[in-house]
């Protein structure tokens, strides 16, 4: 069979991967989940793009088509990660994890998930922003008067923008932007809407974490950040391109 790779992308460093094997004539295959991510992948030749959700049954019968397997999902995707890791496993294949490093900047308020971070909003005044993206937003409809003190900043996709509208996030407080965002453009929007606290994610250097922390800092918000779950062991993008250069006999310039 010809050497063919699956990456299961829609992050920066799944683009750049996809990116890195393509250039190097190597198939790839990039899976990503919505039009959106695959608008925003660079065009390659090389790169054949599948759009849409697979459940671990679909990955399954997939992986029979190629020689291995990145998972280049956010760090926040524990449900897909955990169905490509078992979809790796039961097909006897190699399963390859590329980490996005993590970021210990302190000084904030940490919680486990976006229920814990909607039960301590509800324990204090102010209005907040949200930059969690939109896929746990219905988690925070459970903060009192969240209709005036919630904005929640997601992609400008239209399927994005109906789901918000639908859960009650309109008008001035549905910022529909695509990043990333400098920590100036960070500082302007929560001046915008006063502030008191910004939830967030650990989404690294990638995710413009410190761009985000630094902007709250300055504004003096208070930062609520839900930790990352707990996954396996992997690679960072650093440390797995001379990884799949050895597997796929790429030849790396020193």
């Amino acid at each position: 069979m010809q050497l063919r790779v699956l990456v299961f992308a829609g992050t920066t460093e799944g683009r750049e991967i996809t990116e890195f094997l393509a250039s190097n004539k190597i198939a790839v295959t990039a899976c990503v989940a919505t039009e959106y991510g695959r608008m925003v992948m660079p065009f390659n030749e090389g790169v054949e793009i599948r759009t849409g959700r697979l459940s671990q049954e679909q990955m399954e019968e997939l992986l029979k088509d190629y020689s291995f397997v990145v998972d280049a999902t956010h760090p926040y995707a524990e449900a897909v990660t955990k169905n490509i890791k078992a979809a790796c496993l039961n097909s006897g294949m190699e399963y390859i994890r590329l980490l996005r490093p993590s970021i210990n900047t302190g000084n904030v308020v940490t919680v486990e998930d976006t229920r814990a971070a909607a039960e301590f909003l509800n324990t204090v005044e102010g209005n907040v922003l949200l930059t969690t993206g939109s896929k746990e937003l219905d988690a925070f409809t459970a903060v009192g008067d969240f209709q005036k003190r919630l904005y929640a900043r997601v992609l400008p996709a239209p399927e994005v923008v109906d789901k918000c509208v639908k859960l009650g996030y309109k008008g001035k407080n549905l910022i529909c932007m695509q990043g990333p965002f400098s920590h100036d453009m960070n500082l302007a929007m929560l001046k915008q809407i006063d502030a008191r606290f910004m939830v967030t994610k650990d989404t690294g250097t990638a995710g413009g974490y410190e761009e985000k922390i630094s902007a709250a800092r300055a504004a003096g918000v208070t930062v609520i950040l839900i930790e990352r779950p707990s996954g396996p062991q992997g690679l960072t993008l650093e440390q797995l391109k001379p990884y799949l250069a050895q597997k796929t006999g790429i030849k790396l310039h020193e």
